[in-house]
């Protein structure tokens, strides 16, 4: 997986906890997909203009067939566009043994610039955590 994200989006303490964050990641990935390997990489543009948040993932899987994938895939994007308006998936191929995605996420204005998604697409996804666990707690 690499994330590609704007240089001017990145702080202080984004900078210091890459490394977490790329650890957390990685365990991430392993946990929910039961693979041993995976590898994480980041990269910080300081193109200007400040281009979107990006992802890029390859997955290599044997006896993937194309059409669950897609459909599995375009479930997700739109659960996730419920409440990241900004999210797209903007590359999809699927082919034997291996799966390749690309996603971005613009932020939906207001307070953070567009480029911003990774901190929009974080901040919706803690509401809706918040929002998951207030409702369950009743």
């Amino acid at each position: 997986m690499v994330c590609t994200g704007a240089s001017a989006s990145a702080g202080r303490a984004t900078r210091l906890n890459l490394d977490q964050y790329i650890a957390t990641t990685s365990a991430a990935i392993r946990t929910f997909t039961g693979t041993r390997e995976a590898k994480v990489m980041v990269n910080l543009s300081p193109a200007r203009p400040a281009p979107p948040f990006r992802v890029a993932m390859t997955v290599l899987a044997n006896g993937i067939r194309p059409a669950p994938v897609r459909t599995s895939i375009a479930a997700a994007a739109q659960a996730v566009r419920a409440y990241t308006p900004g999210f797209k998936v903007t590359s999809l191929a699927v082919d034997p043994g291996r799966i390749s995605v690309a996603v971005e996420v613009t932020a939906s204005g207001g307070r953070l610039p567009r480029h911003a998604g990774s901190v929009d697409i974080i901040n919706a996804a803690a509401v809706l955590l918040a929002e998951q666990l207030a409702t369950s707690s009743r």
